[in-house]
């Protein structure tokens, strides 16, 4: 065999011992491995509430092996300052997970971006009061609506109002405030509009007052600190409250049914919507690089069978219709999905929304402060003038 030749086999021999050795310390057998995606999570639930946000976020990673989720707890007291603060230097999570108030004030600050995840599956309304102009920036877990509880083994249930004020039995309500009585007052007029100008001191907030004044003076609507406890104890027929009371008399065993202010008064009775626990996506985490994962992580959040272990502890409604399409207590849930259908969606910018404390100044001085609605209308108007001049 000739020089040339000899080379030549050589040659082959080192492609061939080439081709068969591993290039590259990071490979193996079965190919190159990639690290997990890491998403920081900051909450600020806590006791079993976190337990809960916790459980459900190891079973995301027992589902999804290439995604590590690192969850970490920040007190509300300190949440949006501490924010502030890490994303001024372009740190922080990539998701928060908190109270409906406490997203108000992130995306008041820009600490939002838009959220990721798909939610066709929330209640309308309920996604709204945390959108601007049509872009969610917080999406709702759990949330909360006003319902009129009754005794069934006391009472029947109520065709619509007019029915269960017919019956002359008293109505009663921990805390009166505009809030919980909104359904009754948009259904009989109530709202921010007086031809193209918003306005407070309309002739429909001044009926709606004197209506509410003189039912309590009547004995019909009543105030009591106790009203939920003397409602288990079958002290009292009717209680006005938020949804998430269902938890409390549930918890008690207490025989008892609830209708909506649509079911009472139509689908113009839109009440607003009450406490929440919320997600929402950073807007300074939020990279391109990571946004399937995190769409991923808030998706799987967002799931009925997580709102609803969630909504437990929470003491609050899950905010996905998906939770009420079941058989259990199927009148019950229609009714709680009845109310978060036609509730009143009020955007996080709205001029609505600023106006709602004002009109609850009114409120609370008219029925309880001894003034006139009248006069206290007025000088809500007054504050809206003020308001207004000061965003000019």
């Amino acid at each position: 065999m000739g020089k040339t030749t000899k080379k030549g086999l050589l040659l082959i021999l080192i492609v061939i011992f080439l081709i068969s050795v591993p290039l590259g310390c990071g490979n193996s057998d079965r190919g190159e491995e990639t690290a997990p995606a890491v998403i920081s999570v900051w909450y600020s639930l806590s006791g079993a509430q976190a337990d809960e946000l916790l459980k459900q976020c190891s079973q995301i990673m027992s589902a999804h092996p290439d995604l590590v989720i690192k969850a970490d707890y920040l007190a509300e007291s300190e949440f949006v300052e501490k924010t502030w603060q890490l994303q001024a230097g372009g740190e922080g999570p990539e998701i928060f997970v908190t109270s409906g108030s406490i997203m108000d004030q992130l995306f008041s600050k820009g600490a939002l971006s838009p959220v990721l995840a798909q939610s066709d599956h929330l209640f309308q309304p309920a996604k709204v009061r945390y959108s601007s102009h049509e872009q969610p920036y917080a999406l709702p877990l759990l949330t909360d609506v006003p319902l009129l509880f009754y005794r069934t083994d006391l009472v029947e249930a109520p065709v619509n109002l007019n029915d269960l004020l017919a019956r002359r039995t008293a109505i009663y309500a921990e805390k009166l405030n505009i809030s919980l009585l909104s359904g009754w007052w948009k259904a009989e007029g109530g709202g921010f509009v007086s031809g193209q100008n918003p306005m407070i001191n309309t002739a429909n907030n001044l009926a709606f007052l004197n209506h509410i004044s003189t039912l309590r003076a009547e004995g019909i609507v009543k105030e009591d600190p106790q009203a939920v406890e003397k409602f288990m104890k079958g002290e009292e027929n009717y209680l006005l409250a938020w949804g998430s009371t269902v938890q409390t008399l549930t918890a008690n065993q207490v025989s008892w049914g609830c209708v909506s202010f649509a079911s009472l008064l139509g689908d113009n009775a839109k009440a607003v919507t009450g406490r929440s626990v919320c997600l929402a996506n950073s807007s300074t985490k939020s990279a391109a690089g990571l946004h399937s994962k995190i769409q991923l992580v808030e998706e799987e959040l967002l799931k009925p069978q997580v709102a609803e272990a969630l909504s437990i502890p929470a003491k609050l409604l899950p905010a996905n219709d998906q939770y009420y399409a079941g058989q259990q207590n199927q009148f019950i849930k229609n009714e709680v999905a009845k109310a978060l259908t036609t509730a009143w969606g009020i955007e996080v910018s709205s001029l609505e929304l600023k106006m709602l404390p004002i009109l609850e100044n009114a409120f609370q001085d008219s029925i309880f402060g001894g003034g006139s609605a009248e006069t206290a209308l007025e000088q809500a108007q007054q504050q809206l003038t003020v308001y207004l001049s000061s965003q000019k």
